[in-house]
């Protein structure tokens, strides 16, 4: 877990930002914290100039260790990021046609199919009373219903997949 530490140490105008991760510390090895911690109470309490230089000596040393793992985190991500690779395709298609959402993704098996395009739910055919066809309507029963039926869909996506020219 990442943790930020800002102290500032008001007689010596030192202001740390620090970021490290503390699972990489040994339990032999104080923490940044633990380091600031000192720092302060050796200012309270007066302590030489020597003493105090050693300390933020000490502190910067830390802090520059850290730096470079950052930067090295840095590079690690950026690695990972070009090495991944990258689709030609788009992952999601839509079209619209005659009022219905059409979409070919992974998720569709690679093959147009119709959606709801009030609520984006899949479109099924549904039965109206006193209807001999079956019309395109919400599987999720939102209220849409498109004026096509059933049997036009196969030649939609025909037209979606092969527009006139």
């Amino acid at each position: 877990m990442a943790l930020t530490a800002v102290l500032h140490v008001r007689r010596l105008r030192l202001s740390l930002v620090v970021t490290t991760d503390y699972t990489k510390r040994t339990k032999n090895m104080p923490t940044l914290q633990e380091s600031i911690d000192a720092l302060d109470r050796m200012v309270t309490q007066g302590t030489s100039v020597p003493e105090l230089r050693s300390q933020i000596a000490f502190i910067a040393r830390e802090v520059a260790a850290l730096e470079a793992e950052y930067v090295g985190a840095l590079d690690d991500n950026a690695k990972l990021q070009t090495s991944q690779p990258t689709s030609t395709t788009p992952s999601e298609q839509e079209q619209f046609h005659n009022g219905i959402k059409f979409i070919r993704s992974t998720k569709t098996g690679g093959k147009w199919m119709a959606f709801c395009p009030k609520c984006g739910q899949p479109a099924l055919p549904i039965h109206e009373r006193g209807q001999h066809f079956l019309r395109i309507g919400c599987s999720a029963r939102c209220g849409w219903v498109s004026k096509s039926f059933e049997e036009h869909l196969a030649g939609m996506v025909k037209e979606i997949e092969n527009p006139p020219a």
